[in-house]
């Protein structure tokens, strides 16, 4: 499947390539999105040994990654 990525999945400065690597090697988790569409949850190390949640949507036959931030993020107060 072709993966595509939007001006989203940029805001937390994460590259393509690890976002990437993740959404095709992380543990996928059946989600729904903030926008009530179904998605997928990703969470797995980089390429650079950094953990990441990736999350992708699939329209027509193209799945995007509307979202990629390392997971140490979350748990910032």
């Amino acid at each position: 499947m072709v993966i595509k990525f939007s001006a989203s999945a940029d805001k937390h400065q994460v590259p393509n390539t690890s976002a990437e690597y993740v959404a095709l090697t992380g543990k996928p988790e059946p989600i729904t999105t903030n926008w009530g569409e179904p998605g997928t949850m990703f969470v797995g190390v980089d390429d650079r040994g950094v953990e990441l949640e990736v999350i992708t949507v699939v329209r027509r036959g193209v799945e995007y990654v509307k979202h990629a931030m390392p997971t140490s993020y979350r748990f910032k107060g």
